[in-house]
C-alpha cells in the first residue's frame, strides 16, 4: 500500500507539475534504484479539470534512510526564429523545482492511506522492494484563477532519487503538455 502511494504521489508530481509538447514522453537518465518498464499517461495533452489515468510497471532497488526526490521543472516556450526556451520553475511553497524528503512524503501518505499496524509498509525508510504493476486515475481539480492563465503549456522535468550522500539513485526525465 505505501509503496503504491508512494508511485501515485511520484506520478502525481509528474501529472500536476509538468509538461511538454503534444505528447507525455520519458527517458531514464541515470541510477539504477528505479527501473521504469512502462509509464503511460492519458488523456493527452493532461487536462484540468479533468481526470489523469496512469499506467505503469516499475522495478525498485532497496530504500535507505536520508533519500530524497529532487524534480527539477522547466516551463518550454517556443519562440519562433530562436528556438525552445526552458524557463526554471522556482520552488515555492513546496511546489516547482523542489527537493523533496522520502521520509516525508512516506509520513504523509501514512497519515492518509496506511494502516497503524506495526510492521506496516508505511514506515521511512520504506521496506519493499521489487516489481509493482498497476493503473490509476486521478482526478484534477479546478486550478486557481492565476495558475490557470500562466501555468497552460509545455514542461520539461528532471526527477531524481537521490542516496543520503547525494548521490544519483535514479533519474528520470519527462516531457508533458498540461491545458488548464
Amino acid at each position: 500500500m505505501a509503496l503504491r502511494m508512494l508511485t501515485l504521489t511520484t506520478l502525481g508530481l509528474l501529472c500536476c507539475l509538468i509538461q511538454l509538447s503534444d505528447a507525455f514522453s520519458w527517458q531514464s537518465c541515470g541510477g539504477d534504484f528505479l527501473k521504469i518498464k512502462e509509464l503511460s499517461i492519458s488523456p493527452e495533452p493532461v487536462t484540468a479539470p479533468g481526470r489523469v489515468d496512469v499506467v505503469y510497471d516499475m522495478e525498485f532497488g532497496k530504500f535507505e534512510s536520508g533519500m530524497k526526490i529532487s524534480l527539477d521543472l522547466k516551463r518550454l516556450i517556443k519562440i519562433r526564429w530562436i528556438g525552445t526556451m526552458r524557463i526554471p520553475v522556482p520552488c515555492v511553497s513546496g511546489y516547482g523545482s523542489c527537493t523533496y524528503d522520502l521520509c516525508d512524503i512516506v509520513e504523509f501518505i501514512a497519515s492518509t492511506e496506511c494502516s497503524p499496524e506495526p510492521g506496516s509498509a508505511c514506515q521511512c525508510p520504506p521496506s519493499f522492494s521489487g516489481d509493482f504493476q498497476g493503473d490509476m486515475s486521478m482526478n484534477l481539480g479546478e486550478p486557481a484563477f492565476g495558475l490557470s492563465l500562466i501555468a497552460d503549456g509545455n514542461y520539461e522535468a528532471v526527477i531524481k532519487a537521490l542516496w543520503s550522500d547525494g548521490s544519483v539513485a535514479a533519474c528520470m526525465k519527462a516531457n508533458i503538455r498540461l491545458e488548464l
